[in-house]
């Protein structure tokens, strides 16, 4: 991680700023591997994507699919 802060985007960012940007770019990673991957792998592949994203807190859903999952 000392390794990503030598960017300098990620310079001056406090603790909680650098883990929010490292939320963006788990999120659009996970983002490109689906869309680039079949069905079939989606499928598999899925369990892990969100256990990785339960754990980083990371809200994928949109505000209505959140009240969706809710009621």
């Amino acid at each position: 991680m000392s390794l990503l802060v030598e960017f300098d985007e990620f310079k001056g960012l406090s603790h909680d700023q650098f883990m929010e940007e490292l939320d963006k770019i788990l999120l659009i990673s996970i983002n490109k591997l689906r869309d680039n991957m079949d069905l079939r792998r989606r499928v598999m592949l899925f369990p892990t994507f969100e256990k990785v994203i339960q754990y980083r807190k990371v809200e994928l859903l949109t505000q209505e699919e959140q009240a969706d999952e809710t009621y």
